[in-house]
């Protein structure tokens, strides 16, 4: 009898270009390979999104092992650039309702990114139980709803990036947001995040999280980022800035990976070049993502451009770019290059200072003594710079590579699910039951 295939469906608002999206897709085909490769499973996986732009999409989507379904493109994200939170909210109640009504059921593992307002209904997606004649109604029901599971990735809570806008009234229009945010976060059978600093804000936001806090999966560098750094470089470089006239390559340049929002910081950037003295030369490389759709995109774009010219800054070139995907510093020590960043959140576990790369106080005179540091090492001192890189590039793929996602992923998997290595099938019916009975009672308490 064939072995029966395992279905996994997976949830994101806005399958853009972002490094949310990087993950989501990433993970999509790691937890493929897990069941077909690691453990000889058939697997199908499905990805639903209300939005999805086969033009302006990362390329791990065109992957064929992955069935990406839209629902809802036609809900707005905001309205007069306002309300984006309650837009999101409906959009992805409208998502998995469409899912649900449409007939997308029986689904043994259940991905939600971000939103946790849905994680109680995509309960209602699972594969459903044996009905058995020995069962009653209620016990069939309660298999039904409880026995499959559901992994929600938590980012940063979005209450306490609320709180920075401390006004009256958007403390009034955020409440019930916030209120539905911790109520429903914990509502899943695991909740993984993307550090160690996430998972603390986790355990601070919410009570349900302060003695078990969630569980940390760092994103893994993508296939693309591998692909780089096999690259053979010869060839005319200059080819590929033919259409940037003028941009001298015997010059060193850093380059700022971010999208272009004002929480971002790209302005630090820009300041920390502009500061470097005079005898030091050093071009500025910006780029990241820009969505068309987003007014604010477009201002705060026009707002880099202004400061670029008022510090005397040359704009060679402007173009939408495609975001640098998530984990831009451990993407950086994978190549080979240094990264410097804020000693802040999430890079202060990514990043060795002083050894595979550099953490500055958010400063510009900070960031720019760093800058001068490097620039100085590339040109007195390049076996130490050599060094630190090689350092830089180990540490990655010890901690980032895509191998290390799929074990960490893997034991994930067989904690929430069963399935083990030395039979690749779930456990016996006898301990199905125990792990049903358990969780009733813990949701009664």
């Amino acid at each position: 009898m064939p072995t029966k295939a395992r279905r996994v469906a997976f949830f994101h608002l806005d399958l853009g270009v972002g490094g949310a999206e990087q993950l989501v897709l990433q993970t999509a085909l790691q937890t493929h390979a897990v069941f077909e490769e690691s453990w000889r499973l058939p697997c199908t996986v499905d990805v639903f999104t209300s939005y999805f732009d086969t033009d302006r999409c990362l390329e791990a989507s065109r992957d064929p092992r992955l069935n990406i379904r839209v629902f809802g493109s036609f809900l707005p994200h905001a309205i007069l650039g306002r309300f984006r939170v309650a837009c999101s909210i409906v959009r992805m109640l409208y998502l998995v309702l469409a899912v649900i009504v449409t007939g997308h059921m029986g689904y043994d593992l259940v991905f939600n990114d971000q939103v946790a307002v849905v994680n109680p209904l995509l309960r209602l997606i699972g594969r459903k139980g044996t009905n058995g004649a020995t069962r009653s109604k209620i016990d069939v029901f309660v298999d039904n709803y409880f026995v499959h599971q559901v992994i929600f990735y938590g980012h940063f809570p979005d209450l306490l990036l609320a709180r920075r806008h401390p006004s009256l009234l958007r403390r009034v229009y955020r409440y019930p947001f916030d209120k539905l945010e911790s109520w429903t976060t914990g509502m899943c059978d695991m909740v993984l995040v993307n550090s160690k600093f996430t998972a603390e804000a986790f355990s601070q936001t919410f009570s349900s999280f302060r003695k078990a806090k969630p569980r940390v999966l760092y994103p893994p560098v993508s296939k693309e980022v591998e692909a780089f750094q096999l690259r053979s470089v010869s060839g005319n470089v200059d080819a590929s800035f033919s259409q940037l006239e003028g941009f001298d390559l015997s010059v060193p340049f850093a380059t700022s990976l971010n999208r272009f929002e004002e929480n971002k910081n790209v302005e630090l950037a820009i300041r920390a070049v502009a500061s470097l003295p005079g005898h030091i030369k050093c071009n500025l490389v910006i780029a990241g993502g820009f969505d068309p759709r987003l007014p604010e995109c477009k201002s705060y774009f026009h707002r880099l451009l202004k400061l670029s010219m008022e510090l005397n800054f040359r704009v060679l070139g402007c173009e939408d770019a495609v975001d640098a995907n998530a984990a831009v510093p451990c993407e950086a020590m994978f190549v080979g290059i240094l990264p410097v960043a804020c000693n802040t959140g999430g890079p202060r576990e990514t990043i060795v200072d002083g050894v595979t790369g550099f953490l500055c106080t958010p400063t510009p005179e900070c960031f720019s003594a760093t800058l001068e540091r490097i620039l100085l090492l590339s040109s007195q001192n390049p076996e130490e710079l050599a060094a630190m890189c090689s350092n830089a590039q180990a540490h990655a793929a010890r901690t980032f590579s895509p191998d290390v996602f799929r074990r960490s992923l893997k034991a994930i998997i067989a904690d929430v699910t069963g399935i083990c290595d030395n039979n690749c099938v779930e456990h016996s019916q006898e301990l199905a039951q125990r792990v049903c009975t358990a969780r009733r009672k813990r949701r009664v308490a």
